[in-house]
């Protein structure tokens, strides 16, 4: 079996935000949380399993007091990991930063800044805080260029921001120069689901940016720079379907280095990474097969209580996700949809938070909405 490619490691749930499209839901830490001796098995465990990313992640990981202990432990992998530290940049001051830059030198790490928009006002609609908190970020940016440390910035998608969203990634590039501007859509988990009515854009907003970046970066409309702008995708719909209905279909292969028959032979039968390639580790020792199952009926085991390896190899429930989660691809409209073999019905948790039903077709897909329409009035 291959070993999960990618972790997202959270070492805390703690957070000085209260952002309303959270995937965790982001706030008081949880019970239980590790030791620091823990996670150093954690990453021991990693290493011996083979995964290749650790994304750290909270909550706000630098709202740990050991955080500085926790990432100098895991420098000694070398390169044999790639080990990625997301964070709201807020809280970083210059001690701290003096600290992470002696633990950078011994052996590189990736920093990821949540930017969701271009100016206080626009930022702090998404994310809150204040005008300080926004300066500290741009600070904490500006100190991380100092010693050319890999930086990202990660802008996630909703109704309230998509206007704004290529004004964000072309200052965000210039202004801020950051190495790559990562767009995400909103997704309906964690702290999102109570703001999901308000926040969700129309499948219609959003095939027009995914046109609109698809066309950006096709036709070279920044002078080069959009190469730095990339989109994260839970589901196959999310970009395929919406280039088909722009007429970009085309596009997929050139432009966002995708090819349907070489993913399925390289990477996973489905698009779905969920406990194929990817897997959550919380900070109370609980494991998800994915981000946006976290908090959900999708517990996979306790690392306190077993090995990761024996749950990744073992787990009931990523069995289920491997094997027997296309159920929904056996019900219409997705067995009549060419996109079924990988595709795959959508998202399970999607299904199973708006739909109650983790074997329904994907109720966000607007292939699903439109056939529930006709169908069931």
């Amino acid at each position: 079996m291959r070993p999960p490619n990618q972790t997202f490691l959270e070492l805390t749930r703690s957070c000085n935000f209260r952002c309303q499209h959270c995937f965790s839901r982001a706030g008081p830490p949880l019970e239980h949380e590790l030791s620091k001796e823990v996670f150093f098995d954690i990453f021991d465990q990693l290493f011996e399993l083979g995964c290749f990313y650790v994304n750290i992640t909270g909550g706000e990981p630098l709202l740990r007091e050991d955080l500085l202990d926790i990432l100098d432990y895991s420098r000694q992998y070398g390169e044999a990991q790639v080990h990625i530290l997301l964070t709201n940049g807020s809280l970083w001051t210059k001690e701290f930063f003096e600290k992470f830059v002696q633990i950078y030198r011994k052996q590189p790490l990736q920093v990821q800044i949540s930017v969701d928009g271009y100016s206080y006002e626009t930022y702090s609609a998404a994310r809150g805080g204040t005008q300080e908190d926004f300066n500290r970020v741009m600070r904490t940016i500006e100190w991380l260029h100092q010693v050319e440390v890999p930086l990202s910035a990660c802008f996630t998608v909703t109704k309230k921001n998509i206007n704004h969203t290529l004004k964000t990634a072309r200052w965000a590039l210039e202004d801020l120069d950051v190495d790559i501007f990562h767009i995400i859509p909103l997704f309906v988990s964690g702290r999102a689901i109570k703001n999901y009515e308000r926040l969700q854009f129309s499948f219609e907003e959003w095939r027009a940016l995914v046109r609109d970046v698809t066309i950006l970066k096709r036709d070279k409309l920044w002078d080069g720079i959009e190469e730095r702008v990339s989109f994260g995708f839970f589901t196959w719909y999310e970009l395929v379907h919406a280039l088909k209905l722009e007429g970009l279909e085309q596009e997929m292969e050139p432009i966002w280095k995708l090819n349907k028959k070489e993913f399925m032979s390289m990477y996973r039968k489905v698009y779905c990474e969920a406990g194929i390639t990817d897997w959550c580790i919380m900070s109370n020792g609980d494991l998800y097969p994915c981000v946006p199952s976290i908090g959900s009926e999708f517990l996979l085991g306790n690392v306190k209580e077993t090995s990761l390896e024996e749950i990744w190899e073992n787990s009931p429930t990523l069995q289920w996700f491997r094997e027997d989660a296309r159920e929904a691809a056996r019900k219409e409209p997705c067995k009549s949809c060419e996109h079924n073999d990988v595709c795959a019905g959508g998202c399970r948790v999607s299904a199973l938070i708006l739909a109650g039903d983790k074997t329904a077709p994907d109720p966000r897909c607007p292939i699903v909405k439109e056939y529930q329409r006709k169908h069931e009035g």
